[in-house]
This record gives C-alpha cells, sequence and structure tokens, in this order.
C-alpha cells in the first residue's frame, strides 16, 4: 500500500454562524466565499486532485434570512461547479441544517440526515462520507442507518487533554509552529463506518494566525506528505473556504505549494490521491 493525501472541505456559508449573529463584515466574508470556490475547483483540476466537498444540504434550498439569500443560499451554483468539474469531486455531506449533534438528541439527528440524504438524492449528488459540523462526533449508528459509510473523525494529539478551552486553542495554534506531524490509519468503528480521521487543519490567516508564516505552513504540510509515505498512511488536510478570506493570495499559495508536491509524489509512484470515499472502499476490500 502506498501513502495517500486526502482533502476534505466543509463547504456551508452562513450556514456556520447559524447559532451566532452575522454582522456586516462577516456577511461580506461568507459572499467572497463564492469566488474562493471557484479557484479551488480550478487548482484542483491544474494539479488533476479530486477533494471531499462536504456540503450543508440547505445550501441547496433557498431560504430567505434577512433578506440575504445569497448568504444561506448557493445562489451562484459552486455546488454543480464542483460536480461537474472537469477533475472528479467527490460531494459528501456536511449536515442538513449544521446543527451540532453532541447537542441535540438522536431523534434529531435523524431527521436532519433524512432531510440531508433528500437534497442529496434530488440533485442527485452521492450520499457516502460525512463531516460532524464542528467536528463534534456522535450517533455513529444514525450515519450507518442513514447510508453513509465514511466519515472525517478527529486523530489524537498531544493537547487533547488540556482542559480549558482557551488554553487547548492556544496550544493548537502553537503546535504550527512546533515539529509534531499527525498521519492516520482509516478504520472500520464499531458501528461499521469507516472513520478517517484528520491530520492537519489549513489555517486560516486572521489575528494571531498569521504569525504562522507561509513557508512555515508549507514546510508543516510536506512533512505531513512525507510521512504519509514513509509509514504508508493518510495525510488527511481539511479546511473551509473561508479559511481563504484573509490574506486571499498568500493562502492559495500555500495551498498550490502543497498541490505541485503532492502531484510530483503521485507522479513518481509514491503516493495516491483519494477522495474519502476511495478510501473508504479500500478499507473495506481489505476487510473482506
Amino acid at each position: 500500500m502506498k501513502g495517500i493525501f486526502t482533502i476534505s472541505i466543509d463547504h456551508e456559508l452562513a450556514w456556520g454562524y447559524v447559532d451566532r449573529k452575522i454582522d456586516s463584515k462577516q456577511r461580506s466574508l461568507i459572499k467572497q466565499e463564492y469566488l474562493i470556490v471557484e479557484r479551488l475547483v480550478k487548482l484542483f483540476e491544474q494539479y488533476q486532485v479530486s477533494a471531499t466537498w462536504a456540503i450543508v444540504g440547505r445550501l441547496l434550498e433557498p431560504v430567505a434570512e434577512e433578506g440575504h439569500l445569497d448568504l444561506w443560499f448557493d445562489s451562484r451554483r459552486t455546488i454543480e461547479l464542483i460536480n461537474n468539474s472537469k477533475v472528479s469531486q467527490e460531494i459528501g455531506s456536511h449536515s442538513y441544517g449544521h446543527i451540532i449533534y453532541n447537542e441535540v438528541d438522536q431523534r434529531i439527528v435523524e431527521l436532519d440526515l433524512q432531510n440531508a440524504k433528500r437534497v442529496h438524492d434530488k440533485h442527485g449528488l452521492p450520499f457516502h462520507s460525512f463531516v460532524f459540523p464542528r467536528n463534534q462526533v456522535r450517533w455513529l449508528g444514525s450515519l450507518r442507518s442513514s447510508g453513509l459509510v465514511c466519515y472525517r473523525g478527529n486523530s489524537r494529539k498531544w493537547f487533547d487533554a488540556v482542559p480549558l478551552r482557551l488554553v487547548k486553542r492556544f496550544c493548537r495554534w502553537l503546535d504550527y509552529f512546533l515539529p509534531s506531524v499527525y498521519t492516520v490509519r482509516p478504520h472500520i468503528a464499531d458501528n461499521g463506518l469507516v472513520n478517517i480521521p484528520d491530520s492537519l487543519l489549513l489555517l486560516g490567516r486572521d489575528g494571531l494566525r498569521r504569525l504562522v508564516s507561509p513557508g512555515l505552513m508549507i514546510a508543516k504540510m510536506n512533512a505531513g506528505l512525507d510521512r504519509a509515505v514513509a509509514r504508508r498512511e493518510v495525510f488527511h488536510l481539511w479546511f473551509h473556504p473561508s479559511n481563504f478570506s484573509y490574506d486571499v493570495e498568500n493562502q492559495f499559495k500555500i495551498l498550490e505549494a502543497l498541490l505541485e508536491r503532492a502531484r510530483n509524489l503521485r507522479d513518481q509512484g509514491k503516493i495516491e490521491i483519494l477522495t474519502m470515499k476511495e478510501i473508504a472502499d479500500k478499507v473495506l476490500v481489505n476487510v473482506h
């Protein structure tokens, strides 16, 4: 088995803030995500990279909210653009309404999943891979019952045991300055779903995050690719389009540097670039 590189993207627009008040600056940044998604698709086409785009189902159902329809509805049809890309992309699920699964009971989760599947079926989109809103993993049995095959889990990191939330956030940021790098082994969870844990978030470049220089970010990601090759594991990068909202050009340069290196490793036969569903298929074939 070769090393594997995979990318998962949380595509949510304003639904990522559904439980928060959105100010005028955030509205402007959310609208900017349309152009970011278009650029991401072009970049993936240029480097022949397939990614998993986990979408909030309600993006495909018009909902007027405070008069800003384009914040809540995919008015520029970016999901159609992704699905029709020249280089195959996987459409996954990021829930129907971006509810936080560990804050609600199972009945609400099952209704959310039913609606997500209904939307995917209506638009002829696959429904295999799942990314939990805010990475809060729960109710895996309900995911399995809805027909999903795999999900993005949370890998274990050195700062997980830190009890205070603000301190943990600082440690997560500090980790970008350290030589630590994470690759993962996808595995079948007790419920039969394939867990494909995360490796690294492509950090946004607002606030203190800007102190993580482009060179440092590229080095961190390249180390992840090298480790995946050496250990024959998975380097799983993830982000939101909103992670490109600040310092846009530098952020795209960071991603392009990674994609170029990943393409070169693939051309050398050292790594595969797969979607989450493709990884899950490999895991399930090896088991059976």
